[in-house]
């Protein structure tokens, strides 16, 4: 669930990538009842922060040396490291 906000022109690229089955009208309904139920709201946060804690911890713990790339709020990470970092 989500939304972007864009000049036309890229809405357009945008939409040619977008995947072929949309969000149905019951997924959106039930997104928007989630977001008024405030402690379901709050436990999310609450357990988003600390898995984003734990993940970073793990990375920190076994690839020192890497290098982040985004901040821990996004979505989407990367992460650089070296050759064998992993073995």
């Amino acid at each position: 669930m989500g939304y972007a906000m864009a000049h036309p022109d890229i809405v357009k690229v945008m939409l040619k990538a977008r995947e072929p089955f949309p969000v149905n009208q019951l997924a959106q309904v039930g997104a928007l009842a989630a977001l008024d139920d405030v402690d379901f709201v709050r436990r999310t946060l609450q357990v988003n922060t600390e898995g984003h804690e734990q993940y970073y911890r793990t990375f920190e713990t076994e690839l020192q040396g890497g290098e982040w790339y985004t901040g821990w709020k996004d979505h989407m990470r990367l992460l650089q490291v070296g050759f064998g970092a992993l073995l």
